[in-house]
């Protein structure tokens, strides 16, 4: 069972009472959805390829004297400090690649055909990905594989066309030109896909101007290649079959606690008409909400298989992050400081409650008291 590690960011404004998430740990789910065959007929729109039509593997790389950093592993920390791990963690679990925008309207999806055969644009989500991660020695971040038939994505060209060069499905594990990085974008879950030998330069005149190209749909259905420049037909998102459980969330011990303006409550009560000292209780009363959300860190973009799920909230407690799990009051667990829970969202989530104080007074006389009474109230970020 694989355990991915995801940086969230949880930030409250509560009342006597607090709410933050730090960082989350997923296990696999054991539900599946349903894979459809990638040979279906219906989730399958082709060209008609010439038996003339020979294919070749393609790789410029030896070409250039100024050559791309070898990269054996990616590595992006100011979008997700738990990159690396969390891309190995979902090594080899199967995936649909779904382009941002551009391309065919309508088929957004990258689809194979068979073994040899380019990967076309198709409406449907039928076709599978996973990832191999070699050890860091072989120089290549990630090797992607189509699922239906375990075989490596290249770059390629037909023989008969070598200027247009496309990602094909190889019917070898020669993986010359099948070496992939995969770049986070500035849309959550969306990466670029660069391939690691097919190269170009910005400037022929300038010997450092050397970059990958990178996966591009075309407008006729393709899959070809371009410089990347953050357009939405070169950002794809990894849609995982797979939906993932939360089986804990951690926090931050080093919680960032803002104290904000009080709440104040006003309440008054009156003695009997009694000469002499007399006791009385006034109670101090308000309905107030607790909000909580969620803000995710993090390159990839995971289905959770249950949205509803609740999670106990962590509490201030003497100005104090107090995170939940290990605290006990007297001599036994206490758990009731940190209900009610919240559900993970990303937006504001509203909770309710009721803050009641109970304020005993002596006075000498009959008596009408007034009491003005000050909640603290925080803001909490872990």
């Amino acid at each position: 069972m694989k355990k991915k590690f995801y940086s969230f960011w949880g930030v409250s404004q509560l009342l006597v009472g607090a709410m933050t998430i730090g960082l989350v740990s997923c296990e696999k789910s054991s539900e599946l959805l349903y894979d459809f065959s990638e040979t279906s007929e219906s989730s399958i729109q082709s060209r008609a390829i010439s038996v003339a039509d020979s294919v070749s593997l393609f790789s410029n790389i030896d070409e250039f004297k100024k050559k791309p950093e070898t990269k054996s592993y990616s590595y992006y920390p100011e979008t997700d400090e738990f990159y690396s791990s969390n891309m190995y963690a979902v090594r080899e679990l199967p995936f649909a690649l779904k382009v941002r925008g551009g391309g065919v309207v309508g088929q957004p999806y990258l689809s194979t055909q068979g073994m040899r055969k380019e990967l076309i644009l198709s409406a449907y989500s039928s076709s599978k990905f996973y990832l191999k991660i070699l050890p860091p020695s072989s120089g290549i971040p990630y090797l992607i594989y189509s699922k239906s038939y375990n075989k490596p994505l290249v770059c390629g060209q037909y023989n008969n066309d070598p200027n247009n060069k496309l990602v094909f499905v190889w019917d070898s594990e020669d993986i010359s030109s099948g070496s992939w990085d995969l770049i986070p974008s500035t849309y959550k879950g969306y990466f670029n896909i660069e391939n690691q030998t097919y190269l170009g330069t910005a400037d022929p005149n300038n010997p450092w101007s050397v970059f990958n190209y990178s996966i591009e749909v075309k407008s006729n259905g393709q899959v070809g290649y371009a410089k990347y420049n953050k357009q939405p037909q070169q950002e794809f998102l990894l849609e995982f079959q797979d939906k993932f459980k939360v089986k804990e969330i951690a926090f931050e011990p080093k919680a960032v606690v803002t104290e904000l303006d009080p709440v104040v409550v006003y309440s008054n009560g009156q003695t009997g008409a009694v000469a002499g000292p007399s006791n009385i209780t006034i109670y101090a009363k308000k309905d107030v909400k607790d909000t909580s959300c969620y803000t995710e860190k993090g390159a990839l973009k995971i289905p959770m298989a249950n949205e509803e799920q609740m999670f106990l909230r962590p509490a201030i407690i003497a100005g104090q992050f107090i995170a939940p799990g290990n605290f006990s009051s007297g001599e036994m667990p206490d758990s009731t400081i940190f209900l009610p829970r919240a559900p993970y969202t990303s937006t504001t989530y509203e909770i309710p409650k009721t803050l009641s104080v109970t304020i005993p007074v002596e006075v000498d006389e009959p008596s009408l008291i007034k009491v003005t009474t000050y909640l603290k109230k925080y803001s909490v970020k872990a």
